[in-house]
C-alpha cells in the first residue's frame, strides 16, 4: 500500500518554489481546482511553495527566475506570447524544470518545434474506462515503492508518435490489451522523463479527472516529478561516457564545415540531438533514417555530445571541432 509518508524525499533539506500554471484557452478540465489543491497540498508537506497562475503575463525572465520547476496543470491553447515564449525557453535552457500533467501534450503551443521535443509526444485519441498501468522503471522517484502494474480507471491518451523517438525514458505505460481503442501497439507510453536542452522535464497522462487527485500512488507521481525537476542539472547531458567514439573536425572553422553529415549508427528511423559543453541543444531532428546534414554556421570551437536514439537504443559520439 503506498503512502506518502514513505516518499524518500531526496530535496527535503532545502526549500525550493514551483509555479504552477494552468491557462486555458481551449478545453478546460474541470479537475484543475483539484489538480491546484493537491499540489499546495504536497508543498506543504514536503517543504516546497507553490504558487498558482493562469496569467502568461507571469512568464518574464524576471519572475521566473524565482522558481525551480514549472508545472503545466492541464493548460490548453496558444498560451504564450512571443516574449513569453522566449524566458519559458531561457528558465529551461538555464537549468529550469518542468512537469507536465496530462494535457500539455494536446492542443497547446502547437507549431513549435521547441516545445514539440520538450514535451516529446501529442495527442491523437483517448481510451477511457478501466485500464492496467504497467510501471517500467521504479528507480525514478515519481515511480520509486510502486508495484508492477496499477489498476486505473480514467483518460489517458494515444499519440501519433511514440516518445521514445526523441529519447525519453519511459516510467509507466498502458497495457492495450486491458482496454478497447489503444493505437500504440502495445508501446504505450504514459509517463515519461529527460534532459532536454539543459533542463529536467517529466511528463504524466494522468491527472484527466479530480478523482485522479484523491489517488495516493498519483500523489506519490506527482510529488516524486516535481522533486525530480528541481533536482540540480549539469552537464551530463553533454559528456557523453569517457569511452565515446570521437568525431574529430580540424581547422574549424572555414567555409567547407558550414554543414556536417551524421551517419545513424541504426538501420530503423531514429531521432537525432545535438548538444554543447554546457548542455544546450543546438540542433534536434526526427524520423532520420541513415544520415543527415546539419548546418553548423557560428558554432564555437569545442566539445559537442552527438546523441541519437532509434526503437529504444541510444549512441553517443563526442565531436570536437579544432581550430
Amino acid at each position: 500500500m503506498l503512502c506518502l509518508i514513505c516518499v524518500s524525499h531526496l530535496f527535503a533539506a532545502s526549500s525550493f518554489k514551483v509555479l504552477v500554471f494552468s491557462k486555458t484557452l481551449g478545453f478546460r478540465h474541470t479537475s484543475i481546482p483539484d489538480g491546484i489543491a493537491a499540489i499546495e497540498s504536497l508543498g506543504v508537506a514536503n517543504n516546497f511553495t507553490v504558487n498558482a497562475s493562469e496569467s502568461s503575463g507571469v512568464f518574464t525572465d524576471a519572475n521566473l527566475a524565482q522558481y525551480k520547476v514549472l508545472v503545466f496543470l492541464n493548460p490548453s491553447g496558444e498560451i504564450f506570447n512571443t516574449s513569453q515564449k522566449a524566458a519559458f525557453q531561457k528558465f529551461i535552457r538555464k537549468g529550469g524544470g518542468f512537469a507536465g500533467i496530462h494535457n500539455p501534450s494536446a492542443y497547446v503551443l502547437e507549431n513549435w518545434g521547441w516545445y514539440d521535443s520538450l514535451i516529446s509526444a501529442r495527442y491523437k485519441g483517448e481510451v477511457t474506462g478501466p485500464m492496467k498501468l504497467n510501471v517500467l522503471d521504479k528507480s525514478h522517484p515519481s515511480t520509486q515503492g510502486f508495484p508492477n502494474t496499477i489498476s486505473f480507471t480514467g483518460e489517458a491518451y494515444n499519440f501519433f508518435q511514440n516518445p521514445k523517438t526523441y529519447g525519453v525514458t519511459v516510467l509507466i505505460s498502458l497495457d492495450e490489451t486491458s482496454i478497447s481503442g489503444g493505437t500504440m501497439s502495445n508501446d504505450h507510453p504514459i509517463s515519461w522523463y529527460h534532459l532536454y536542452d539543459g533542463g529536467r522535464i517529466w511528463y504524466t497522462n494522468i491527472g484527466a479527472d479530480s478523482p485522479d487527485y484523491k489517488l495516493a500512488w498519483f500523489q506519490k507521481h506527482i510529488l516524486g516529478g516535481i522533486e525530480w525537476a528541481a533536482g540540480p542539472v549539469t552537464s551530463v547531458q553533454a559528456r557523453p561516457r569517457v569511452s565515446a567514439p570521437e568525431i574529430t573536425i580540424k581547422n574549424y572553422p572555414n567555409p567547407f564545415d558550414a554543414a556536417l553529415t551524421f551517419r545513424l549508427p541504426f538501420a530503423a528511423k531514429g531521432a537525432l540531438r545535438i548538444y554543447n559543453s554546457q548542455g544546450r541543444l543546438m540542433r534536434s531532428a526526427v524520423n532520420v533514417q541513415n544520415e543527415i546534414t546539419i548546418n553548423t554556421t557560428g558554432w564555437a570551437p569545442g566539445v559537442y555530445l552527438v546523441r541519437t536514439v532509434s526503437e529504444g537504443k541510444v549512441s553517443e559520439r563526442r565531436l570536437l571541432l579544432q581550430k
